[in-house]
């Protein structure tokens, strides 16, 4: 499996967590946005969801990708959250407070 599909069916998950906790949730595929999947619940505000499926939760995802995803939240009128689901662990969801300023990270 590549990593283009290790991170699809990554998304694909996350999208099924979302439903099953009363979202109306999709991916983005194919369309270069910098939110991985969107979810929309009643009530509550829009998640605009980066999945990240590697070791290291903001490998390949660079600061200039975390500005453009907290800056597309807020136009939206919604939350950025980063989902990082590590091989063989519990998706972890962290939210822009938690992450790094550089690119050190």
């Amino acid at each position: 499996m590549t990593n283009y599909e290790r991170g699809a069916e990554r998304e694909r998950q996350v999208v099924k967590l979302l439903e099953n906790a009363g979202a109306v949730a999709f991916r983005t595929a194919g369309s270069r946005s910098a939110a991985d999947v969107i979810a929309l619940a009643a009530g509550r505000p829009p998640l605009f969801v980066q999945v990240k499926c590697g070791k290291q939760p903001y490998k390949g995802f660079s600061r200039g990708e975390r500005i453009k995803l907290k800056q597309m939240a807020e136009r939206g009128g919604g939350v950025a959250v980063l989902c990082h689901w590590a091989p063989r662990k519990d998706p972890e969801w962290i939210p822009p407070e938690e992450w790094p300023d550089s690119e050190a990270a």
